[in-house]
């Protein structure tokens, strides 16, 4: 093999590594643009499922209130509802 083939052997393999060194450094950014939206997103989700479980146990004080036996007998005076005397 010449000197001048070995160079150009030399030089080709380089520049196939640069562009493979290239690629991959392109792949690992994407991939952490990825990383970082997904994290975003599971943050925001967990934000909102805190505030739903916030709003169901709030909901659950509300029907544990309106299913006592004084506020049943407070809403039908309301409307006009009598309780029968025995």
């Amino acid at each position: 093999m010449t000197e001048k083939r070995a160079r150009r052997l030399v030089s080709a393999g380089v520049a196939a590594a640069v562009v493979l060194l290239a690629f991959l450094l392109v792949v690992i950014a994407f991939q952490m643009v990825c990383l970082l939206q997904a994290k975003k997103e599971l943050s925001d989700l967990q934000k909102t499922e805190k505030e739903y479980e916030r709003l169901i146990n709030e909901t659950q004080d509300e029907i544990d209130v309106w299913l006592e036996e004084w506020k049943i007998e407070e809403a039908a005076r309301k409307y006009g509802f009598r309780k029968n005397a025995d």
